[in-house]
């Protein structure tokens, strides 16, 4: 069960780190999570705050994963905001150079979702 203080860390995320939990998130689709994936997840935050937030994210279901994302809907309110984010979302699960097609489905699905 996540802790009390990292759901409300989750709750209250600043860009880089939401950026982070979105690029977890895609790094799980596939199930698996390549160094390459590792580091581009990482890019966006300082390595304490990347152990916390990866931590966090991986006590969640897949679900809770995507509310995170759901509830932070102030990073991608614009059309122009949501393109940029789900083309954000495509470099993370090229970033493994192997777009499967199960990334490719959940990728459509956030582009609905969002």
């Amino acid at each position: 069960m996540l802790k009390a203080d990292a759901k409300e860390r989750l709750n209250r995320l600043g860009f880089g780190e939401f950026m982070c939990v979105v690029y977890l998130y895609c790094a799980y689709a596939d199930g698996e999570f390549t160094e390459k994936e590792m580091q581009f997840a990482r890019s966006p935050v300082d390595q304490n705050t990347f152990d916390q937030l990866h931590e966090a994210m991986s006590e969640l279901s897949d679900q809770e994963r995507l509310g995170v994302i759901m509830h932070h809907k102030k990073y991608y309110r614009t059309e122009e905001s949501k393109k940029i984010l789900l083309g954000e979302m495509q470099k993370m699960f090229e970033a493994d150079d192997n777009f499967v097609p199960i990334e490719r489905a959940v990728h459509r699905i956030l582009g609905r979702l969002l």
